[in-house]
């Protein structure tokens, strides 16, 4: 009964595959890349993806663009050998790993804003040309040899990986609760003071 019921449960609340169609191995241009974002999708109540999903923004401009990359970290499952239980680490296969996957933002806010009537917020990061290529860099790194660790809905999500990435590249800790939560993430980064702007797309209006 209770494993009907996390089931159930999961089947709400579970990011477990790429939401949008990959650009396979699109690597951020270092000489190129003028902003980063923090990217989150609005959680949907006791819809899919209660607390929000995390993703990563690169702008190659100083505002940002609909041609923007956006890079997602997910479990690595096709649609149709999704198992919950496994996402939890509940199955005898173990884990999943984790899916590195890169989409131009008009992509992900045509599945996200127009299909789901989920908002986007750009979180603008108050950032350093220094600190901007090492995030890249690394983000780089996780596209071309993957994630180290394994895929765990309730321990190591895709909002642990950005978590990961910021405090590699900025010297900050991200530990702690917020680093499984995508909509925690925002109050450390206003905490550290490292948002410079809040840009909010959704169906209605882009502010």
């Amino acid at each position: 009964m209770k494993l009907i019921i996390l089931s159930f449960v999961m089947s709400l609340s579970l990011n477990l595959l790429a939401s949008v169609a990959p650009l396979k191995k699109t690597y951020i241009d270092l000489d190129k890349v003028k902003r980063v974002s923090y990217l989150l999708a609005s959680g949907r109540g006791i819809g899919q993806s209660t607390f929000g999903h995390a993703y990563l923004r690169f702008s190659y401009g100083e505002k940002l663009s609909k041609k923007d990359i956006v890079i997602e970290f997910v479990a690595d499952s096709p649609p149709a050998e999704l198992n919950y239980l496994r996402g939890v680490g509940l199955s005898f296969d173990g884990n999943y790993d984790f899916a590195v996957v890169p989409a131009p933002y008009t992509t992900v806010y045509k599945y996200h804003v127009m299909k789901e009537d989920r908002d986007l917020t750009s979180y603008v990061l108050k950032l350093t040309s220094e600190q901007v290529k090492t995030i890249s860099s690394n983000v780089n790194q996780l596209i071309k040899g993957g994630v180290e660790m394994t895929y765990s809905f309730f321990l190591r999500n895709c909002a642990t990986v950005v978590s990961d990435v910021f405090e590699d590249s900025l010297d900050e800790s991200f530990n702690g609760l917020i680093s499984v939560i995508p909509i925690g993430i925002p109050s450390k980064l206003k905490k550290n003071n490292l948002i410079l702007e809040k840009i909010v797309d959704c169906l209605l209006y882009t502010s």
